[in-house]
């Protein structure tokens, strides 16, 4: 059972089922998690669709029939999470070179990466950007907001990096916070757990500060 996760900065979990990609992954300093059963644990998949991230699943099955087949795809559920799963033994990459032994999987890692990456970035399962979300800090950019309201990055704009699947824990009750722009004059309220971090307009962009601040009940906030 997994049950923790790795953070890492690509829209995906890079998941491999040989020991010796684990340490050559480690030596080149690529997120990765070791995971040597014939399937996936359900709680990892619960979490892999929590935070919105697809999973690339390098396999070392020499048992397999067709072992030189390409990267088969699942959508995980319903969600918007897929599995990349994709059999490394025997498969031969695009310099000829094939793949008959752990050692030399290791070695063409970073090369087989960059191959399955750029496979789901083609059949649309992760991309580099996203209309819903900042480009530079990834918060959620509601509908009919221009900028983000947490770093002020104008919608579609940035590099759009793919975020850390970090975890926060949230203390404190739920805060009713309410903001005006000055620039702008444009009003607005949010009640989250904790107080809300907004700092910027979504309208105009510019830098606002919090009106007023109400603890609310949690009976109140459910």
């Amino acid at each position: 059972m997994i049950n923790k996760l790795t953070a890492t900065d690509k829209p995906y979990y890079l998941i491999v089922g040989e020991r010796h990609l684990a340490v050559k992954g480690a030596l080149m300093y690529i997120s990765l998690i070791l995971y040597t059963e014939p399937e996936l644990d359900d709680s990892f998949l619960r979490t892999a669709v929590d935070t919105k991230k697809s999973i690339l699943w390098l396999r070392y099955d020499k048992s397999e029939e067709n072992a030189s087949c390409e990267a088969r795809q699942y959508r995980i559920d319903n969600s918007d999470s897929w599995i990349v799963s994709y059999n490394l033994y025997g498969n031969e990459l695009e310099n000829g070179i094939k793949i008959l032994s752990p050692e030399k999987a290791a070695e063409m890692l970073p090369e087989i990466v960059a191959r399955n990456e750029t496979l789901m970035v083609e059949q649309g399962i992760v991309n580099a950007d996203c209309e819903d979300h900042c480009g530079n800090c990834h918060k959620t950019i509601s509908i009919g907001d221009r900028y983000c309201r947490f770093c002020g990055t104008k919608r579609g704009e940035d590099k759009f990096q793919p975020e850390n699947n970090q975890f926060y824990c949230v203390y404190g009750p739920p805060i009713l916070t309410k903001f005006k722009c000055s620039d702008c004059g444009l009003s607005w309220e949010v009640t989250v757990l904790g107080g809300c971090r907004e700092t910027y307009c979504p309208n105009c962009g510019k830098k606002v500060h919090a009106i007023a601040e109400i603890e609310k009940s949690f009976f109140e906030f459910n």
